[in-house]
């Protein structure tokens, strides 16, 4: 019988991660920060998004693409939702029977399986893909996702996408998600200055959300679901599996405290998941103003999940 580790812990604030575990899936969401104060907020998002995945999977049979169209659907109409005035969250979803494992993953929350024939990364670089080009090109990114086995809705399309985006953000970009980081390198810290600039970067940011060419969340457009990564595997190859939002992810992908993903499942299997939640919160304290690794907040919420299938 697989066997489940969880671990979270909030950012400076209450969390907008949430993660639920059912008897043969796993939901793992981050709900967006909003800069501005509202009741339906990223984790208020987050939280009925999986209360109604949880309704639905296992779902066995079902795509889970069609699964998270049609919960988005359901919060759409029942909180008279708008595309692009709404809250958000990535998902992060797993799910297993006697037979196969499946995974998808929409926006940087990334599911890692660890086969029989090696470590199969699920991630969508999209976003990540308009912030830099070093995060796009960091090990365990995307390329490597679709090459094992990860696919999206239209795997063509979604290969221009990651291109695409970075192209036609590049001169947004340059003054603001560039400007906020290099603010702090330079020791701005997190101060008032750096709330304004991340707000600028966030609003330009924001026009490329769920349209062609950006990149793709769960928020008021149930099609967006459909643009998820999604891959599979026979359960009988399947170790074992993370599931990460991006505030432990950032521990391979940001801050090189663990090598590679295998490094970090080492970790968490000799001194458990909540080790890794220490160890990348003990490098945000040493770098209180962000001067070594600028980063939208100095802690963001953490939520990793181990399931041992075998």
């Amino acid at each position: 019988m697989p066997t489940v580790e969880v671990a979270e812990r909030a950012g400076t604030v209450r969390s907008e991660d949430r993660v639920v575990v059912l008897p043969q899936a796993i939901v793992l969401l981050d709900g967006a920060t909003m800069l501005t104060p509202r009741e339906q907020n990223g984790g208020w998002y987050a939280e009925r998004l999986a209360n109604e995945l949880a309704r639905r999977l296992p779902g066995r049979g079902d795509d889970l693409r069609a699964i998270l169209a049609e919960a988005i659907s359901t919060l759409v109409s029942r909180h008279d939702l708008t595309p692009g005035d709404s809250p958000s969250s990535t998902v992060a979803l797993l799910r297993w029977d006697d037979e196969i494992v499946e995974a998808l993953v929409l926006a940087d929350s990334p599911v890692v399986a660890f086969t029989d024939s090696g470590v199969r990364p699920v991630t969508d670089d999209r976003l990540a893909g308009l912030r830099s080009s070093r995060r796009s090109s960091a090990p365990d990114s995307g390329d490597q996702a679709g090459r094992g086995g990860a696919t999206s809705a239209d795997p063509p399309r979604a290969a221009t996408v990651g291109a695409a985006a970075s192209g036609a953000a590049s001169s947004e970009e340059s003054s603001t998600s560039r400007g906020f980081r290099e603010r702090l390198r330079t020791g701005g810290g997190f101060d008032g200055g750096h709330r304004e600039a991340l707000g600028a970067a966030m609003s330009r940011t924001a026009r490329l959300r769920n349209v062609p060419g950006g990149f793709w969340v769960a928020e008021a457009l149930p099609a967006a679901a459909w643009e998820a990564v999604v891959s599979s595997w026979p359960r009988s190859e399947v170790r074992e599996v993370l599931l990460a939002s991006d505030g432990v992810s950032c521990g391979v992908d940001d801050y090189g405290l663990f090598a590679d993903w295998n490094a970090l499942a080492d970790r968490a299997r000799t001194a458990g998941v909540q080790a890794v939640l220490d160890d990348v919160r003990a490098a945000e304290e040493s770098d209180p103003d962000g001067r070594r690794w600028p980063r939208a907040k100095r802690h963001d919420d953490q939520s990793l999940v181990r399931v041992v299938l075998g």
